[in-house]
């Protein structure tokens, strides 16, 4: 059985959409993935019910990559099965989303040209994961 218990989608710090995962994972040979996104679990839904919609032979295993520290160092735990519908569990997930946010949020400069006059215009950037892969750009 071939499987790989350790991808990341665009929901956290991979590349791809959950779709393009599972049919990458298709096109592999795979068998079994499990999706474990950092601090967050919403990519599984999507992949599921793309496989579903589109009758692909994949079985997708709900996971999560937990960052924290531990003695001052960076520490990343892999979990597999959580009960989702914990209090625990979802006040968790919350509280690293809250975090994970909040450190992708910063300022540019960027430069703006009225006529032949420079204008430094400050613009937010900051990765809304818990809406698309997307980046939004606020000014």
């Amino acid at each position: 059985m071939k499987v790989d218990l350790h991808l990341h989608t665009c929901y956290s710090d991979g590349v791809y959409a959950p779709e393009k995962i599972v049919d990458l994972a298709v096109d592999a040979g795979l068998e079994v993935i499990a999706i474990t996104d950092h601090d967050n679990i919403m990519a599984y839904d999507v992949a599921t019910k793309y496989i579903k919609e589109n009758d692909k032979k994949l079985q997708v295993i709900r996971g999560v990559e937990i960052n924290t520290l531990h003695q001052g160092y960076e520490v990343h735990i892999l979990g597999y099965f959580m009960d989702v519908d914990n209090s625990d569990f979802k006040d968790l997930m919350k509280t690293q989303q809250a975090a994970r946010v909040k450190g992708y949020e910063t300022v540019l400069s960027v430069d703006v040209y009225v006529g032949n006059r420079k204008v430094d215009v400050p613009v937010t950037v900051s990765f809304d994961m818990s809406l698309t892969c997307a980046v939004s750009v606020r000014a």
